[in-house]
Order: C-alpha cells, then sequence, then structure tokens
C-alpha cells in the first residue's frame, strides 16, 4: 500500500538540515499540538539524524480544534520574522468536521501554502493526512472529500503528502493493532477516536519517520530554483487579518487581562466578558471569525450580525482545561458571502436557551459564572469601529 505521496520530494531540506540548523514549522490541529505526539517525536529525531551545534529550531503553530481557516490567521502571525526550512501542513482530519467550510478548504489550504513560501521561497512543505472516524472513506482505503481537495493543491505545487491514516488502516488490517482496543488488540487511539495512545503514536511517529527519509532521499539536491506557480484562487493575503478587541468596542461588564496559553511566544491580552456584556462593531469582507479562550467557565453566545442570529456553545468535551479557539461566524449565516458594513453585536447570554443542541455536553458552570473571553476577530477584509 502506497503511504507516501512524494511528488516533486523536498527540493532544499535534504542539503540544509545536513549543514547546519534548520527551522521546522508545524502549522495543525490537536494531533500536531500534543504535547505527546508526532510533532515532538519528529523535532527530536531531527537533531539526532541530523546533529548540528544548537539544533534544529522548532515553530509550533499549532491550536487544537480549529481548521486550516483559523490556522492561515494563526500561521500568519506566527510565522512573522520566522523563516522556515520546512512546513508541515495538518488539518485535513478537523477540516473534514466542518470547522472550516468546505467551499472554503481549497483557500485556505493554498493560503497556508503561499505564507510558508512568503517567509522563506525555499521553504519545502509536506501535508500530512491523520485517520478521522467521521468518514467511512479511510477504513475503505479511500481518500476523504477534504483530502482530494488537499491532493489537487499538492499536485499543483508540487508537494509531498504523507497519509497516516492509511498506515493505520493497515495496523488494524494486519491484526497487529486495533483502533480503540477492540479484541485485546493494543488500541491506536484512545476513547475520543481522534487523539493517539502512547503505544498508537509511537507506531504513527516512527511511520512519519521512515516516511520523511523516503522524502528526503529523494530530494532534487542542487535542482534549479523553484518557481511559485500561479496560485489557484484568486486571493489577497494581506486581506487575512486578526483585528484585536478595543475596550470601546465593548458595553456590560468585564475586565482586561493577559495570560499566555498553550504554543504562544509570550502572554496575550484578552477581554473577559460577563454575562450580558456585549461586543459590538462594523465588518466589511469576506469572512469574520472569533478568536476566543475556551475552558471550565466558557457559556454560550449569541452572535447577531444586522438582525440574522447564530447561537453558539463555547463549550466542548475538551473544557477541562483552558485553551485558545476559533470559530467562523460569516459561514453560518445564510446569504453572508461578502459583509458590507454590517453591524455586528456579540452577546454573552445569561441562560441556557430551549433546545437539546445545547446539551451533550452541557457547559459546566451556572450562566451567572460564564465567561466570554476575547482576544481578537478573524477577518478576511476590515473592521469598522
Amino acid at each position: 500500500m502506497n503511504f507516501v505521496n512524494t511528488r516533486k520530494g523536498f527540493r532544499y531540506l535534504g542539503g540544509r538540515i545536513r549543514r547546519g540548523p534548520s527551522q521546522v514549522a508545524y502549522i495543525g490541529s490537536s494531533n500536531t499540538a500534543m504535547k505527546n505526539g508526532w510533532r515532538g517525536d519528529i523535532q527530536a529525531w531531527f537533531n539526532e539524524k541530523f546533529p548540528c551545534d544548537g539544533g534544529h529550531i522548532e515553530i509550533n503553530s499549532s491550536l487544537g480544534g480549529v481548521g486550516s481557516i483559523t490556522g492561515v490567521f494563526l500561521a500568519k502571525e506566527k510565522l512573522q520574522n520566522k523563516k522556515p526550512d520546512l512546513a508541515f501542513i495538518e488539518f485535513s482530519c478537523i477540516d473534514l468536521s466542518g470547522t472550516t467550510p468546505i467551499d472554503m478548504v481549497s483557500q485556505s489550504v493554498e493560503a497556508l501554502i503561499r505564507i510558508s513560501r512568503s517567509a522563506n521561497p525555499d521553504c519545502d512543505i509536506c501535508f500530512m493526512y491523520f485517520f478521522s472516524p467521521r468518514s467511512g472513506e479511510h477504513v475503505k482505503g479511500r481518500l476523504t472529500r477534504v483530502e482530494e481537495i488537499y491532493e489537487k493543491i499538492a499536485d499543483h505545487y508540487g508537494i509531498p503528502s504523507i497519509n497516516v491514516a492509511k498506515f493505520v488502516v493497515s495496523l488494524v488490517n494486519s491484526g497487529e493493532m486495533s483502533l480503540s482496543g477492540e479484541n485485546g488488540k493494543p488500541a491506536i487511539f484512545r476513547q475520543d477516536m481522534v487523539h493517539p495512545t502512547v503505544e498508537g503514536s509511537k507506531k504513527i511517529s516512527d511511520f512519519i519517520k521512515s516516511s520523511l527519509l523516503d522524502i528526503i532521499e529523494a530530494d532534487n539536491i542542487g535542482s534549479n530554483c523553484f518557481q511559485m506557480p500561479e496560485p489557484i484562487n484568486a486571493d489577497n493575503l494581506k486581506d487575512w487579518k486578526i483585528c484585536y478587541i478595543k475596550e470601546r468596542m465593548l458595553t456590560g461588564k468585564y475586565i482586561k487581562t493577559e495570560k499566555t496559553f498553550g504554543n504562544m511566544d509570550k502572554p496575550v491580552e484578552y477581554f473577559s466578558l460577563s454575562p450580558g456584556a456585549r461586543l459590538s462593531f462594523k465588518v466589511k469582507g469576506r469572512l469574520l471569525g472569533l478568536y476566543v479562550i475556551i475552558g471550565p467557565d466558557s457559556g454560550i453566545i449569541k452572535c447577531d450580525l444586522s438582525g440574522s442570529i447564530v447561537i453558539k456553545k463555547l463549550f466542548d468535551r475538551y473544557c477541562h482545561f483552558t485553551r485558545a479557539w476559533g470559530y467562523i461566524i460569516s459561514s453560518k449565516i445564510d446569504g453572508a458571502k461578502y459583509l458590507d458594513g454590517q453591524e455586528v453585536i456579540i452577546e454573552l447570554l445569561n441562560h441556557i436557551p430551549d433546545g437539546d443542541k445545547y446539551s451533550n455536553p452541557f457547559p459546566a458552570k451556572k450562566p451567572s459564572e460564564w465567561k466570554l473571553d476575547i482576544i481578537g476577530l478573524f477577518v478576511i477584509g476590515d473592521v469598522i469601529e
């Protein structure tokens, strides 16, 4: 079974990583963000396999629970003043769950490529496809519809892709392991069927190391300078912005504070809104999202875009700890293909609306104890205050 599509290989990494320190960017969701997952294993392996003074440099641009569309905003900021020699992109699994609108997957993934190569025109890139329990395609040995989109972009740019999902299925089919402990076989995944066990993670990391060696050996060292092809999607990366919250946009009870979360290089300033508090602004552009912090005291918000209402629970099964997160609003509102100066009001509710969709799980705290911790807005366009 073919687990790796080498395409044009790594054009520069093989020579560069043998000569001295290289910068490796990990751009992905929770499988990449895991402290004891493949990212840490592969970074350690680079240092062992290709030793150099000071070691190779890790750039961690991963965030759990977000798709490629949120990844664009975070990577654009994270890669400022960085020069990655290799960038892993791992969002296909979470994109399949709808975190990125399907009609924006191609645009978002291509934007990640062009951001990486704007930071370093010689940056090599590798797509990573992890197993998803949300689709029956993987167990049938087929690509998901999201991976098919990724593969078209990989073909266009000559980017290698490593199919971890196929490898996982081969482990199960061989009888060596099981997905979640069936028939007494060692489990690849934890109970959530998304994140690997310790044993599963080791198997996956060893597979990735072997795959990377295959790609590096196929590296066309000394090849002609890579020419960036014309983009598939017409887009201006300058329009992708994180607009940070200003106090003049807020009404009601709130406090201003700062803290470091996850892979952030420094403390981030954010506002913690109490129930009934509101965030108001106007937006012009093609996309609007929230850059928030969620955890045990997260609750339910109401998003009012000029009369179009979306109710969103900012609480999930992983909210036993606090983490940064992104939520795309405008794609959930009918007809919101372009926002032309509409007023937006975000309010933290003080009650649980009727309906079963707000259960499983219910927010942990009482509505009076909820907080909306917000860092900024994801916008393709501009915020008009």
